[in-house]
């Protein structure tokens, strides 16, 4: 019997968790991983099309990872990528609902690496701030499909609340200051967005009414 795709869903974070964890055991624990991350891309896709969005954020966070452990590329590019990553994921494919997100994230990114190379900024940095969260805001506004307007400003509005409580938390919570705990948030992220929708379900779903 073929396994329910929520199920599937499922048993494919619980691989994920295992992955993380075996990576931690150096070459031959990340060999596991890339296996089991392997398996992930198998059980989790209801099809290829429904996964692009979740592969490619899975993809971000494989080259956000790379970027930062190997390469060494500064900490505070960090919502750039993350934003550029969801951008990619919502143009190329179907969870359109991530292009609001990357707009205001990529649009913070852009802002926090704009406001550290001008010199003399001082106290004016909160305000380039402000009035980058609501430049971010009509842009997304202008740019939405009328009929979605209002959902487009929802969850760009949650996303600059989000990324504005987290980088207050990040002064006293370590964790939020170092890429590992955002690699893992967009690996989760994309495991979520690689989740079958209503629709799917029901397809997969065996009609009991019949007798």
């Amino acid at each position: 019997m073929m396994m329910p795709r929520p199920a599937r869903v499922t048993e494919a974070c619980l691989r994920l968790g295992y992955a993380l964890i075996f990576a931690v055991g150096g070459p031959a624990g990340a060999t596991g991983a890339v296996a089991m991350v392997t398996d992930v891309a198998t059980l989790a896709r209801p099809s290829f099309r429904s996964s692009v969005s979740g592969l490619l954020l899975l993809a971000g966070a494989g080259v956000y990872a790379l970027s930062q452990g190997v390469v060494g590329v500064a900490f505070a590019a960090t919502p750039l990528t993350i934003g550029v990553a969801a951008l990619a994921a919502g143009l190329a494919g179907p969870r359109r609902h991530l292009l609001p997100v990357g707009l205001a994230l990529a649009g913070w990114g852009a802002g926090v690496l704009l406001a550290a190379e001008i010199d003399g900024l001082g106290d004016r940095t909160t305000a380039l701030h402000v009035v980058g969260f609501g430049a971010r805001l009509c842009l997304v506004r202008a740019v939405a499909p009328a009929y979605q307007r209002g959902s487009w400003l929802n969850s760009a509005s949650i996303s600059v609340l989000v990324s504005g409580l987290s980088f207050l938390l990040a002064f006293d919570m370590d964790q939020l200051g170092r890429w590992p705990a955002w690699t893992a948030a967009m690996v989760l992220w994309g495991l979520w967005e690689m989740r079958p929708s209503p629709e799917q379900v029901e397809q997969v779903e065996p009609d009991l009414s019949s007798p």
